[in-house]
Formats: structure tokens, sequence, C-alpha cells
């Protein structure tokens, strides 16, 4: 489930995760990402 800006839950089947490395703030954004996944933040 991801929940979007506005705050409605979105059921979806991800089996991969792009995080473009030009993005601002990339490795933050891939640091988060991870932690998220590893608190079993994941569905």
């Amino acid at each position: 489930t991801v929940i979007s800006f506005e705050g409605k839950a979105i059921e979806m089947n991800a089996q991969t995760i792009c995080i473009h490395s030009d993005t601002p703030n990339a490795v933050a954004i891939a640091e988060a990402v991870r932690e998220e996944i590893k608190r079993g933040g994941e569905k």
C-alpha cells in the first residue's frame, strides 16, 4: 500500500524501486526507503 500526497491509500504490488541518481537528495531518499523496508513498512 502506498499513501498518496492527498492521503489516499493505493494498493500496489511493486517488485522493484527505482531512484534516479540525478534526483536531488537521491542518497537520502534511498536511505529512507531502505530504513522503512527494514522496519517492516513494506506490505
